[in-house]
């Protein structure tokens, strides 16, 4: 990481390494001796966490925990600290700033080494926190330049966290090859990374794109009609399929408005090796992959088939151009009346609807079918009028039987990662006559 550092303020030296909306900047030649002055009084050892709100302090406090040779670990600001114990173990605050702090844990770590410890989204239940090397990182911004055009004069906005993979994947991007990595409000912003409910409200909202070369949408299912809609309104859109444990992006792809652009997620980039397993089981191995996940500062445990394939627990299949199609989530699909239904497939259609902020789908058991798909919805919206739509996307199997409110007690997460279970816990308990669960109300 120091050599990284100390190459890219030779090369770069005048140009702009880290910009924000309040006026700040770090130019290249300077990040050796900002970087140096915070570490100082670091241990040679240790996890180092971060609980700030994302943004340019966090980025500098990221970047010289790497630079003393520690495992730094981007904490999310509302974690509680029983679960940041769990993973990182006993930590004693150092220090503090912008409204948050920061921790360290100088016996952990024996087994942890420098690198980054980032949590996982929780699609398959409860968030992990994966160990990356630095240099997962750089080839994952070496393969994302293969299809992306990134270099000096460019400005990539960050405003996804920096506790998620793609938010520090998009800051080592942007330094890597000499760009700025930008926060919050700044001018003459190239490239920007989000999630498809950003997308959604960026188009809601008229945005413009001029200047823009890249939008790159991830972190969950795009449907056709807001990729058709983003492009149409001019967006430089990028598809983008990954996940925590490949230190961010597998597959990308530039979206045009027609075809299967509008299902794929791009082509397999460079520095990684894809396979397709039983039932379209995806699998990945390369120089992306993290070295495993973390409890307590010491246990790392990763999960690997024969040749050190990592499964994804995720269910593909390959485009006519040899594209990456994502069909959803092995743990998912359920079966309706002999046909595998994909919950992902039906919710990124429906997301695509005017006024549909969030949705996730779940089987209920049905004597007949085996089970039926149920949509838990929320947003602005006619359940009619979305359900004709639906009918000229899907097959009859796939269209929902019953339309359900959205609980006000749970929150809103890109993608609903990690929330199906709960909703399909409180369809089993109606089933059971336990509980009634509202239906979703024309507004």
């Amino acid at each position: 990481m120091r050599e990284w550092i100390e190459r890219l303020a030779g090369e770069h030296g005048g140009q702009v390494a880290i910009e924000d909306g309040e006026g700040r900047r770090i130019f290249y030649h300077e990040l050796p001796e900002v970087l140096g002055e915070r570490c100082r009084e670091m241990p040679e050892s240790g996890i180092f966490a971060v609980r700030l709100p994302t943004g340019f302090e966090m980025a500098l406090w990221v970047l010289a925990a790497g630079w003393k040779g520690l495992c730094v670990f981007p904490v999310n600001a509302r974690w509680t600290r029983e679960r940041f114990v769990f993973f990182a173990g006993e930590h004693r605050v150092v220090g503090g700033c912008d409204g948050g702090e920061i921790f360290l844990n100088s016996a952990a770590g024996r087994g942890v080494g420098s690198g980054t410890m980032i949590c996982t989204s929780g699609s398959s239940g409860e968030p992990k926190v994966a160990l990356h090397r630095w240099g997962a990182h750089f080839a994952n911004a070496e393969g994302t330049a293969s299809v992306i055009p990134l270099g000096r004069g460019d400005k990539w906005l960050i405003d996804l966290p920096l506790w998620h993979v793609s938010g520090i994947g998009a800051m080592v991007r942007a330094l890597h090859f000499g760009a700025v990595a930008a926060f919050g409000a700044v001018s003459g912003i190239t490239h920007r990374s989000v999630v498809a409910t950003q997308l959604y409200r960026l188009l809601a909202e008229g945005e413009r794109w001029e200047g823009m070369k890249a939008v790159l949408v991830g972190g969950g299912a795009v449907s056709p009609e807001l990729r058709v809609a983003a492009v149409r309104s001019g967006c430089p859109l990028y598809v983008t399929y990954g996940m925590t444990e490949t230190a961010s992006q597998i597959s990308t792809g530039r979206v045009s408005d027609g075809g299967e652009a509008l299902l794929h997620s791009g082509r397999v980039l460079p520095g990684r090796e894809v396979r397709l397993g039983e039932g379209g089981a995806i699998e990945i191995r390369g120089e992306v992959l993290f070295e495993g996940y973390v409890q307590e500062g010491e246990r790392i445990v990763r999960e690997e088939v024969a040749g050190g394939w990592f499964r994804t627990k995720d269910v593909g299949r390959w485009g006519r151009g040899g594209e990456l199609v994502v069909l959803g989530r092995e743990d998912r699909m359920f079966v309706c009346g002999g046909e595998n239904i994909y919950p992902e497939k039906i919710e990124a259609v429906v997301l695509g609807f005017r006024g549909v902020e969030a949705a996730v789908v779940v089987g209920r058991e049905d004597e007949e079918y085996g089970e039926r798909p149920v949509i838990f919805l929320k947003g602005r919206g006619s359940v009619v009028e979305w359900k004709e739509l639906l009918r000229k996307e899907l097959t009859g199997f796939e269209v929902p039987v019953r339309w359900l409110a959205w609980p006000r007690e749970v929150e809103v997460r890109a993608g609903g990662k990690g929330q199906w279970r709960q909703f399909s816990e409180w369809v089993k308990r109606e089933a059971r006559g336990e509980i009634d669960l509202p239906d979703f109300l024309n507004q």
